[in-house]
Protein backbone atom coordinates (compact mmCIF):
# COMPACT_ATOMS: atom_id res chain seq x y z
CA UNK A 1 0.00 0.00 0.00
CA UNK A 2 2.72 2.30 -1.13
CA UNK A 3 1.91 6.00 -0.95
CA UNK A 4 -1.09 5.49 1.29
CA UNK A 5 -1.26 7.63 4.41
CA UNK A 6 -0.82 5.79 7.72
CA UNK A 7 -2.53 6.60 11.01
CA UNK A 8 -0.96 9.43 13.02
CA UNK A 9 -2.01 7.80 16.32
CA UNK A 10 0.29 6.25 18.90
CA UNK A 11 -0.35 2.77 20.30
CA UNK A 12 -0.48 2.05 24.04
CA UNK A 13 3.08 0.70 23.92
CA UNK A 14 4.27 4.09 22.62
CA UNK A 15 4.92 2.97 19.03
CA UNK A 16 3.48 4.68 15.99
CA UNK A 17 0.27 3.10 14.65
CA UNK A 18 0.87 1.50 11.26
CA UNK A 19 -2.75 1.09 10.20
CA UNK A 20 -3.23 2.10 6.57
CA UNK A 21 -7.00 2.47 7.12
CA UNK A 22 -7.31 6.17 7.89
CA UNK A 23 -10.83 7.52 8.36
CA UNK A 24 -11.67 9.93 5.56
CA UNK A 25 -11.22 13.53 6.61
CA UNK A 26 -8.95 12.66 9.56
CA UNK A 27 -5.36 11.57 10.09
CA UNK A 28 -6.37 8.63 12.31
CA UNK A 29 -7.63 5.06 12.02
CA UNK A 30 -10.97 4.18 13.62
CA UNK A 31 -9.21 3.17 16.87
CA UNK A 32 -7.23 6.40 17.26
CA UNK A 33 -9.77 9.01 16.19
CA UNK A 34 -11.52 10.84 19.05
CA UNK A 35 -13.79 8.35 20.87
CA UNK A 36 -12.29 5.51 18.86
CA UNK A 37 -11.00 3.53 21.82
CA UNK A 38 -14.42 3.48 23.46
CA UNK A 39 -16.03 2.55 20.16
CA UNK A 40 -13.61 -0.35 19.69
CA UNK A 41 -14.34 -1.56 23.23
CA UNK A 42 -18.08 -1.29 22.57
CA UNK A 43 -17.74 -3.27 19.34
CA UNK A 44 -15.65 -5.89 21.09
CA UNK A 45 -18.26 -6.28 23.81
CA UNK A 46 -21.05 -6.55 21.24
CA UNK A 47 -19.09 -9.19 19.35
CA UNK A 48 -18.47 -11.16 22.52
CA UNK A 49 -22.14 -11.02 23.46
CA UNK A 50 -23.22 -12.04 19.97
CA UNK A 51 -20.84 -14.98 19.81
CA UNK A 52 -21.27 -16.33 23.31
CA UNK A 53 -22.99 -19.65 23.50
CA UNK A 54 -26.29 -19.76 25.31
CA UNK A 55 -26.75 -22.66 27.69
CA UNK A 56 -30.51 -22.31 27.48
CA UNK A 57 -32.83 -22.84 30.40
CA UNK A 58 -31.97 -24.89 33.45
CA UNK A 59 -34.09 -28.07 33.49
CA UNK A 60 -34.98 -27.32 37.13
CA UNK A 61 -36.79 -24.18 35.92
CA UNK A 62 -39.04 -26.18 33.61
CA UNK A 63 -42.00 -27.50 35.53
CA UNK A 64 -44.28 -30.04 33.88
CA UNK A 65 -46.98 -28.59 31.68
CA UNK A 66 -50.25 -29.74 33.19
CA UNK A 67 -52.50 -26.69 32.83
CA UNK A 68 -52.88 -23.69 30.58
CA UNK A 69 -51.49 -21.59 33.43
CA UNK A 70 -48.31 -23.73 33.33
CA UNK A 71 -48.06 -23.03 29.59
CA UNK A 72 -48.45 -19.28 30.19
CA UNK A 73 -45.70 -19.36 32.83
CA UNK A 74 -43.43 -21.29 30.45
CA UNK A 75 -43.99 -18.72 27.70
CA UNK A 76 -43.21 -15.91 30.18
CA UNK A 77 -40.01 -17.73 31.18
CA UNK A 78 -39.00 -18.08 27.52
CA UNK A 79 -39.66 -14.37 26.92
CA UNK A 80 -37.57 -13.35 29.92
CA UNK A 81 -34.76 -15.68 28.86
CA UNK A 82 -34.66 -14.10 25.39
CA UNK A 83 -34.64 -10.58 26.80
CA UNK A 84 -31.79 -11.38 29.19
CA UNK A 85 -29.74 -13.25 26.58
CA UNK A 86 -30.11 -16.71 28.15
CA UNK A 87 -31.89 -17.99 25.04
CA UNK A 88 -31.10 -17.20 21.44
CA UNK A 89 -33.81 -16.72 18.83
CA UNK A 90 -33.63 -20.26 17.46
CA UNK A 91 -33.75 -21.79 20.92
CA UNK A 92 -36.69 -19.59 21.87
CA UNK A 93 -38.57 -20.51 18.69
CA UNK A 94 -38.11 -24.21 19.42
CA UNK A 95 -39.25 -23.73 23.02
CA UNK A 96 -42.35 -21.80 21.95
CA UNK A 97 -43.19 -24.48 19.35
CA UNK A 98 -42.99 -27.15 22.04
CA UNK A 99 -45.47 -25.21 24.21
CA UNK A 100 -47.74 -24.74 21.19
CA UNK A 101 -47.63 -28.49 20.49
CA UNK A 102 -48.54 -29.21 24.12
CA UNK A 103 -51.44 -26.73 23.90
CA UNK A 104 -52.78 -28.43 20.74
CA UNK A 105 -52.51 -31.88 22.33
CA UNK A 106 -54.14 -30.63 25.53
CA UNK A 107 -56.94 -29.04 23.49
CA UNK A 108 -57.58 -32.38 21.77
CA UNK A 109 -57.52 -34.22 25.09
CA UNK A 110 -60.04 -31.80 26.58
CA UNK A 111 -62.29 -32.01 23.52
CA UNK A 112 -62.32 -35.80 23.69
CA UNK A 113 -63.07 -35.66 27.42
CA UNK A 114 -65.97 -33.23 26.91
CA UNK A 115 -67.45 -35.25 24.04
CA UNK A 116 -67.11 -38.48 26.02
CA UNK A 117 -68.81 -36.82 29.00
CA UNK A 118 -71.64 -35.59 26.75
CA UNK A 119 -72.04 -39.10 25.32
CA UNK A 120 -72.38 -40.52 28.83
CA UNK A 121 -74.90 -37.83 29.75
CA UNK A 122 -77.01 -38.53 26.64
CA UNK A 123 -76.92 -42.27 27.30
CA UNK A 124 -77.86 -41.72 30.96
CA UNK A 125 -80.68 -39.42 29.94
CA UNK A 126 -81.96 -41.93 27.38
CA UNK A 127 -81.85 -44.80 29.86
CA UNK A 128 -83.67 -42.72 32.50
CA UNK A 129 -86.40 -41.92 30.00
CA UNK A 130 -86.58 -45.51 28.82
CA UNK A 131 -85.76 -44.51 25.26
CA UNK A 132 -83.11 -46.08 23.09
CA UNK A 133 -79.99 -44.09 22.37
CA UNK A 134 -80.62 -41.85 19.36
CA UNK A 135 -79.06 -43.39 16.26
CA UNK A 136 -77.19 -40.19 15.45
CA UNK A 137 -75.28 -40.44 18.73
CA UNK A 138 -74.26 -44.03 18.10
CA UNK A 139 -73.17 -43.42 14.52
CA UNK A 140 -71.15 -40.36 15.52
CA UNK A 141 -69.14 -42.33 18.08
CA UNK A 142 -68.97 -45.49 15.98
CA UNK A 143 -67.38 -43.61 13.05
CA UNK A 144 -64.34 -42.86 15.19
CA UNK A 145 -65.04 -39.16 15.62
CA UNK A 146 -63.85 -39.49 19.20
CA UNK A 147 -60.38 -40.88 19.75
Amino acid sequence: MEGQEKCAGVKLDGEQCTSPFVVTGTRYCSAHQPGGRQEMQRRGLMGALASRRSNGLDPDELEELETHEDAKRRLDLIGQAVLTGRLRDGQANAAVRSVEAWLRAEGERLTVAVVEDLRRQVEAFCSECGRPRPPCIGSFFDRGNVR
